[in-house]
């Protein structure tokens, strides 16, 4: 009964967590895009603009974990 609760709840809360990531996703790329016609006005825009793409980057990544760990039918992505 106990397990039952719990996977509900994860699965719920997991669903939480995915919105959330592709709106983070969306709002960085958005920003990515309005600041890539600034990027070489001075350090600052240019810093803030390479802090954009990362962020990108190690969310793509975080999706790709996701997929792979799904696609390999394993709870985590490091396991055997």
């Amino acid at each position: 009964m106990i397990f039952n609760f719990i996977s509900i709840q994860y699965k719920t809360m997991s669903a939480v967590s995915n919105n959330i990531r592709q709106s983070r996703m969306r709002v960085g790329a958005a920003c990515f895009y309005l600041l890539t016609r600034h990027k070489t006005d001075d350090v600052n825009m240019s810093s803030v603009w390479e802090y954009s793409r990362n962020d990108i980057a190690s969310n793509i990544s975080v999706f790709v974990a996701a997929g792979a760990a799904w696609c390999f039918q394993s709870g985590w992505p490091t396991s055997s």
